[in-house]
Formats: C-alpha cells, structure tokens, sequence
C-alpha cells in the first residue's frame, strides 16, 4: 500500500511539473509570437484605440496583485491573522535585492533567491518573535503588531537603501524580451510578472500539497491539536508559512519596482495591502489559485477603469463595492468552529476584590485622580502656547475616536479600522449644518447621527462573518473616504474653511479659545462610552463578542445588538470628526488621513481596548512627544 501511495504521488509530482512547463511554453510563445502580432491599437488623445493593451497591462500587474493575495491566504489559513505587514515585508526584501545588483554589481538571477531568502527570514522572524509571543493574547494585539512591524520595516528599508524607491535606476529582470503591444511597451519586468508569477503560485501550490511540509501546514491549519497528536508541529508550520508568504511579497516587489517611476514606504501600505486583500476576499480566504485569478481579475478592472475615468479613487470605490457584496454574498458561518480569531479574549482590567473596595480611600482614588486631571486640563491653556492649544485640541479628537473603536472593538469585538474615516463624514455634516444654520450644537449632534449611519452601514458584513474579515471592509472605506469622496465638490473638494463656534457673539477664533469646546465634546464622548459600558447594550454587546451562540440561545437579538454597537461607536466617533474638523483652519481630504484611523486604533490597544481611560493613556504614549 505505501508504495502505490509513493507511485501515485510520483505521478502526480510528475503531472503537475508537466503543465508547468506546459504552460511555461504556452505563455512564453504567447508573449513573443501571438501578441505582438495581435494588436493594432495606436495612441489617441492619450487612450488606445484598442482595449487589447489595456487588458494585457491590467492582467500583468493583476498577476503582481494575485502574488499578494496568495501570500495573506497562506498566512490567514495558517494563523487566522491578515498579516498587515505583508507588503512591507517585500518591500524590504526588495531594497536588500536593489543593494545587491546596483552597489554589490551581483548579477540579477543571482542575486535574486538571497532577496527571496531574506525576505522569508524576515517573515519567520516576524511570526517568531512577534505573532507567536501574542498567540494567547487578543488577535487585535497581533493585528497592531503586525501594523507596528510594516512601519519599522519602512524606516529600516529606507535606510539600509534610501534610493529603493526610485524606479528608474532599479534592476530589471535579464534575459527577458521586451516589446510593444500597440502603443503599450512591455518591459522585461512586466515580462517577468506575466511569465513568473503563475509558475510560483503553481509551485507554492504543488508544495502544499504534495510534499511533506506542505500537508504538514495544511494539517496544522485545519486542526493543531490532531496535528500535534500526530507528530506535527504547529508551531514550525505557522513559521514556515510565515516565510513562504514573506517570499512571495519579496517577489512581487523585485518586480512590480521598475515599472513605478518612484515608491515609499505607503506604496507597499495600505492602498495595495486593500487590492490584495480583495482578491483574498473574493478566493473566500481559502484557495491560493483562486486568489491569484482574482488578484489578475482585479488587475484589469482597475486598469479599465483608469482607462476610462481619470480619477484613481474609482478604483478604490470599485473594490469598496466588490469588497462588501463579496461578503454579504458569503455563506453564513455559524458555529464557534469557524470563529477561531474571534476578539473573545478581549477583557477589562480585572476588578478590586471587595474588601478592597471598600475602604474609603480607595473608593475616593479614582473621583479624586478624576477631578485633579480636569482641573490640570482647566487650567492649562492659561500656561501653553497657543500652537499648543490646537495640538492638544486635535489630540482630543483622536482621543474621542479612539473612544470609539473601545465601543466597537472593545465591547463588541468588531476591529474597525475606519473610524477616523467616520470622523471624516462627522466633520462633512457638521461643516454643512453649521454654514446654514450657525448652531453648531446642532451640528455636533446631526454629525454623529450621519456617522452613526454609516457606521451601520460597512457594519452590515458583520452579520454574516466573524472574526477579521471586518477589517478589509473598513480599511476600504478608510481609503475611499479621503481617496474619491471628500475629493468630490459637494464634499470638501479643494478644501473649505469649516469655521468656528460662535458664543455670546464672539467667535472662538484662537486655539486657546476654541481648547475648551474640544474639552466639553471629550467630556460628553466619556460620559456616552462609559454610560455604553455599565448599561445593558454594553453587557448585550459582551454577551454576544464573547458567545454569540450562547447569548441567541438567551433570546439576545445578536443582529440587532452588533448594529446597535456600530452605531453607537459611529455617533461618537462623529462627534470627534466634527470637533477636530472646526479645530482645522482648513479641512480637505489630506486632514483624514488612513493612517489616522490606524493610529486611532493603536492609540485604543496601547492604552488598554477594555479600559474607558485606555485611548487617553494611549494618546500620552503616542502623541505625548509631539508637545
């Protein structure tokens, strides 16, 4: 039986090496006979006449897309983590390949594997030392620590090879034709996207599943404690998982970088970790075939649309769109089986045993800590500057959407990474109540209403799915948000004056002034989260993070109890969007950055998720060196 078994695999190893390079032939011929021979398109006005080489380039630089999708599949099967860090990763391991051929004049296919080799040491590294450390800890820690390490990388990429991002001086494949397709020029690098990246996902594909370590990962990922039991170790696995993915980013950096004319750290950020995580999405998080064909799929989507439309924040609406019907039109997972990276561990700091309690003084500890913090607040902007006060202003905002992410994340178990971006429309509504009406109350209140609708509505996907998926749709609308929407001139287009409030007649003009209204809105964001948390919604949303089952099998509506938590986290964080907005002597799209919504988000875990005080001790730790 053991050797039909060996002969059978044999074959299989043997067939699936065939159509490799069967389909090495077919793509080879294609490139240098067919398609160049195809094509008569030619340049008007800027566009082709034909679609031809608009489809070829998008399928090209989808494939570079599949490559990453690939990589976060094999990650999230593996640990039940989306890997934040993951273009980062590539990134770094294709400044060290740049340093080799330009500095070291190390010939490029030579050079190219110790690239691919460091990159998954950083991969395995990055599971080792940081993943594997939170395993016990709530997913959301390993969540921010992975975006910790992406920023790291960034700056230690950059400074191992401060010329990476320059596309034009970084090595192209050799031995590789290069041609024009109409008015379209292939390079060799664009050659080798098309040529390599289906043969790597076939190799990464036939390692899983023929060989050894292969159904060793597979195993350890459907089930680590049977694996355990059979000698599997899950630990190594998820290591050499981490690195296959840290391959395939390093990958599809060394050659989608001669083709950008000049790339940062935020190249390899969020707006490319969001495509790749839509052909993640759409491959259902499962299949690495079907993530490289969504990610190709992606690819000419994305460059149809920019062949017909100027703005690149279609693309990100595009993938919004895709993104959210993909995962209403999910099957339900039902079952605590399938929510293996649930936010359960999620808790509050443990409570004082009573005879603690008790005693007086330590029943007046927090009151008093309480009210020698509000006098120090009070009284400050009578001893900083003026540029101090607005700092400090702004800090307040993140501070009151960090209240909001501890509603969302916190109690509800729901990671947002998008409530700054509901900050956004809080400040939109607010800026357009308040220029008609002059009551900007009413506009603080209507702007947490509008938020807390739309926080319902990229809530939606959280009735169907649990654990992390939530992410990809927040961090899309994080990106859409200031990448096309406030973009548009019945938003903020160019930028608008969102003025300030006027009281008895006088308009608070200066930062000191205004300090005080930020002060109040950070009071009434308290007051709302900690009322939230020793009420009843805020023990139904506990109820519901912790045991979903468990608390429908106690007639707790789960559907309505999760929408009642997004809306509640979108008023609040609307009210801080409207509040940091008026701070603004000028709001625009660059004033709701993605990346505040990640900070706002760090700002809450540092500081304690399941603690009310946790966003103001975090944004000490944070924002505390900016003063």
């Amino acid at each position: 039986m053991t050797s039909v078994l060996r002969d059978l695999r044999a074959a299989l190893t043997a067939k699936v090496v065939a159509t490799v390079a069967a389909g090495a032939v077919l793509v080879w011929l294609l490139l240098t006979e067919l398609l160049p021979k195809l094509s008569t398109s030619h340049t008007r006005t800027g566009h082709w006449e034909s679609p031809l080489p608009v489809l070829l380039l998008g399928l090209v630089i989808g494939l570079t897309y599949g490559l990453l999708a690939v990589g976060l599949v094999l990650i999230y099967r593996t640990n039940r983590i989306i890997n934040f860090a993951h273009g980062q990763v590539g990134a770094f391991g294709a400044a060290f390949f740049g340093i080799e051929v330009v500095k070291w004049h190390i010939p490029y296919w030579v050079a190219f594997l110790p690239a691919l080799a460091l990159a998954a040491g950083v991969g395995v590294i990055v599971e080792t030392a940081v993943v594997r450390r939170l395993r016990r800890a709530p997913l959301i820690m390993s969540v921010v620590a992975t975006l910790g390490v992406g920023q790291f990388l960034v700056l230690f990429a950059f400074a191992i090879n401060s010329q990476a991002g320059a596309g034009a001086i970084y090595p192209k494949p050799t031995f590789l034709p290069e041609f024009k397709v109409g008015a379209l020029l292939l390079t060799s690098a664009y050659t080798g996207m098309l040529l390599l990246s289906p043969i790597v996902v076939l190799a990464v594909g036939a390692f899983l599943k023929f060989s050894r370590y292969g159904m060793g990962i597979r195993a350890a990922a459907a089930n680590p404690e049977a694996a355990r039991m059979a000698g599997v170790f899950s630990s190594r696995m998820s290591s050499l998982a981490w690195g296959i993915g840290g391959l395939l980013a390093a990958f599809a950096a060394i050659l989608t970088q001669p083709t950008q004319g000049f790339t940062s750290g935020d190249s390899f950020g969020p707006s490319l970790l969001l495509v790749a995580l839509t052909g993640a999405v759409l491959a259902r998080m499962q299949s690495l075939p079907k993530a490289l064909f969504a990610g190709a799929a992606i690819g000419i989507v994305e460059q149809l649309l920019l062949w017909n439309y100027a703005q690149a924040g279609l693309v990100q609406v595009a993938l919004f769109a895709i993104i959210l019907l993909a995962l209403l039109l999910q099957k339900q997972r039902v079952g605590r089986a399938e929510e293996k990276g649930s936010w359960a561990a999620v808790q509050a700091a443990r409570p004082l045993p009573a005879a603690i309690r008790s005693v007086p003084a330590v029943r007046a500890l927090g009151p008093t800590i309480g009210v020698a913090i509000l006098t120090v607040f009070l009284v400050l902007p009578h001893f900083i500057s003026n540029s101090a006060s607005v700092k400090l202003t702004g800090t307040f905002g993140f501070v009151i959407i960090g209240l909001s992410v501890g509603v969302i994340t916190g109690l509800a178990g729901q990671l947002s990474l998008g409530q700054f971006a509901l900050g956004a429309v809080g400040a939109v509504v607010s800026f357009e109540v308040s220029r008609r009406t002059g009551n900007f109350v009413e506009s603080f209140v209507y702007a947490g209403i509008a938020a807390a609708f739309v926080g319902v509505l990229i809530g939606l996907p959280a009735l169907r799915i649990r654990g992390l998926l939530l992410t990809v749709t927040t961090l899309s609308f994080a990106l859409v948000i200031p990448g096309y929407i406030l973009q548009q001139s019945w938003a903020l287009g160019s930028g608008k004056d969102p003025g300030r409030p006027i009281l008895a007649g006088h308009a608070l003009q200066t930062g000191r002034s205004y300090y005080y209204v930020g002060l109040v809105t950070l009071l009434v964001a308290l007051l709302i989260a900690r009322n939230v948390r020793s009420g009843g919604v805020g023990r139904r949303l506990v109820a519901v993070r912790d045991n979903e089952d468990a608390a429908r099998a106690f007639t707790v509506p789960a559907a309505a109890v999760k929408l009642q938590g997004f809306a509640l986290a979108g008023f609040i964080a609307g009210l801080g969007g409207a509040m940091y907005g008026h701070s603004l002597s000028l709001i625009g799209s660059t004033s709701f950055p993605t990346s505040a919504s990640i900070t706002a988000v760090v700002m809450a875990v540092i500081g304690g998720i399941g603690l009310l005080s946790g966003p103001l001790l975090g944004a000490a730790v944070v924002q505390g060196s900016t003063f």
